[in-house]
């Protein structure tokens, strides 16, 4: 393999080291006895790394990520995007530096243990996309952080309905960030009090920029028509919200999000039409509306369907 060639530093892979923008990292699957294997594996992997110094894109998956990947990863100075799927963080990055902190735009922690490692190795100032999941364990643990970054685009998935304490530990991100946020992603559940404990909580109507939303609803037995007016009502204090997505999460998000998107949830085209006009008509800026799999929208006053028939 490439990484072989460049950890015994022979003059054509290190030649083809510094050709490399993107780079995806996976180790052997970590319920393996043989961790013997695995450690011999990562040091190959991570000897590849240090020599592909024009890296952009570092994708790590199925790993154990200790101090050696840390101390990889700080030397590739054009980073960035890092993403970890499905990795155990092991080790953080002790004593770091925060003026030698990763300086990477986006940061993606799916499906890992520990994930706010990731976030000590990161400065916040320079992260404008933040990808994660509530099914790491410390899912929201250490999140101050957040108060200390710009971000512009926050996407969080759930391969499960989420329970209380998610919704309310949901709100206490959107809450430490600053205002600066355009694209949000959330999967909700319709409790009774949803608006109370989102909808009309300080962390949801701060966000004074936001653009584009998508909401995973996990619709449990709750019928679509009686949930969705309460999400438009809340939306309405995003008076520069340009487009809406509801999707059907009771498929899993996360899981669609790797085979390709969520199976929609089926509404009549009456249904659409009736919650266009009676609940999202007078929503200024608003242009684009995706409700389970139905998209519509506004073109010179008149709602769309994507066949250009007016609804």
């Amino acid at each position: 393999m490439l990484c072989q060639h460049i950890a015994a530093k022979e003059p054509l892979a290190l030649a083809l080291a510094e050709c490399v923008k993107v780079c995806h990292v996976t180790d052997c699957d970590l319920g393996l006895q043989d961790s013997s294997n695995l450690e011999m594996l990562s040091r190959i992997y991570q000897a590849g790394m240090a020599g592909m110094k024009n890296i952009r894109e570092l994708e790590i998956s199925h790993s154990n990520v200790t101090t050696d990947y840390w101390d990889v990863i700080s030397t590739l100075e054009l980073l960035q995007k890092l993403c970890f799927h499905s990795c155990d963080f092991l080790e953080s990055p002790v004593g770091i530096d925060p003026d030698k902190k990763f300086k990477v735009s986006c940061l993606e922690a799916m499906r890992c243990k520990r994930p706010y490692h990731s976030y000590a190795a990161v400065d916040a100032r320079d992260v404008r996309t933040l990808a994660m999941d509530t099914i790491g364990v410390g899912f929201g643990r250490d999140i101050d952080w957040l108060s200390e970054t710009a971000l512009t685009e926050l996407r969080i998935y759930a391969d499960h309905e989420p329970a209380m304490w998610h919704i309310l530990r949901l709100r206490d991100i959107l809450h430490r960030m600053s205002c600066s946020l355009q694209v949000l992603e959330l999967p909700i559940c319709p409790f009774s009090n949803l608006g109370q404990i989102l909808f009309e909580h300080p962390g949801w109507r701060n966000m004074h920029h936001l653009r584009s939303l998508t909401l995973q609803v996990w619709w449990r037995d709750t019928s679509p028509m009686a949930v969705i007016p309460l999400i438009c009502h809340g939306i309405r204090v995003h008076g520069g919200l340009q487009s809406l997505s509801v999707q059907d999460a009771t498929r899993g998000p996360l899981r669609s999000v790797l085979s390709g998107g969520p199976l929609p949830l089926a509404l009549s085209r009456a249904e659409i039409r009736q919650i266009v006009h009676e609940q999202l008509n007078g929503i200024p800026g608003l242009k684009f509306v995706e409700i389970s799999g139905t998209s519509v929208r506004l073109v010179d006053g008149k709602w769309v369907d994507a066949e250009g028939n007016a609804m």
